[in-house]
């Protein structure tokens, strides 16, 4: 639409500066106001031109187009930044339990992953992999699950493997 709109002030500009040279070439007496008038009567029908041509239909598909093309690029954008969001905290949270581990004296790698509900990603579970007794896994679990909120069902523990 923007190119539609930059065509027609070119040949807008291009028709006052037309119309400007002839309108200079006018010799003066009676005939000067006649031709003016004239001139003025060209540059109005190039300045009217656009509503000549254009028909609601075309302004209404035209229209449609545009806000088809801004809809697609706002969900595209809002995906990207879903999974964006979903995979830095999912890393985050998973260095926050492996640091939680640490303070324990526990080696624990972390797999933490998060669904999207109304635009944010919220943890819902967690894959913690290392040699940790019963009790210490227990309280470590209870620990995340008060912290980040997640379920007690969503932590599953796994042997590290030798």
């Amino acid at each position: 639409m923007s190119g539609t709109i930059q065509g027609w002030l070119l040949s807008l500009l291009t028709a006052a500066l037309v119309l400007g040279a002839v309108e200079a070439l006018f010799p003066e007496g009676p005939v000067k106001p006649v031709g003016e008038l004239a001139l003025g009567l060209v540059l109005l029908c190039c300045l009217a031109q656009p509503l000549l041509r254009w028909s609601p239909l075309s302004l209404s598909q035209e229209y449609q187009q545009t806000f088809s093309a801004a809809q697609s690029a706002a969900e595209e954008t809002t995906l990207w930044e879903g999974s964006y969001l979903e995979s830095v905290m999912s890393q985050r949270c998973g260095a926050y339990i492996e640091a939680k581990a640490r303070e324990r004296g526990l080696e624990v790698r972390a797999e933490v992953w998060c669904e999207i509900e109304d635009g944010l990603p919220l943890h819902v579970g967690a894959r913690l992999t290392g040699d940790v007794p019963a009790a210490e896994r227990e309280t470590l679990t209870q620990e995340l699950c008060a912290e980040l909120g997640l379920t007690p069902e969503g932590v599953t523990w796994e042997e590290a493997e030798s």
